[in-house]
């Protein structure tokens, strides 16, 4: 946790976003969905054990700054996770535009 820290610090410095959306699904769905779009890549050819950690910490960052994120199961079917994300932007943009 304390290298993202680390590494979230260097790349936003003073300019850290509003609103995160974290697209969150089991390590095992992720892979499955990677592996039907090409052969895996050097990133995705890392071990289970890494992208569970690497999962664990975002959603520890996300229950740690709960009005910064936005979880989304993206282990459901893609069209329930569409209609989630285009509420959620319909939301953002409405809220944009009665400041």
């Amino acid at each position: 946790m304390a290298s993202i820290d680390l590494l979230a610090d260097w790349v936003h410095g003073d300019a850290w976003p509003d609103l995160t959306i974290l697209l969150d699904a089991p390590v095992e769905i992720g892979m499955q969905r990677a592996g039907h779009r090409s052969a895996p890549d050097r990133f995705e050819q890392e071990r289970h054990d890494f992208f569970e950690r690497v999962r664990e910490c975002y959603l520890q960052l996300a229950s740690q700054e709960p009005s910064r994120f936005i979880v989304i199961d993206t282990a459901r079917n893609l069209d329930a996770v569409r209609a989630d994300i285009i509420t959620l932007a319909d939301q953002l943009v409405s809220h944009v535009m009665h400041e």
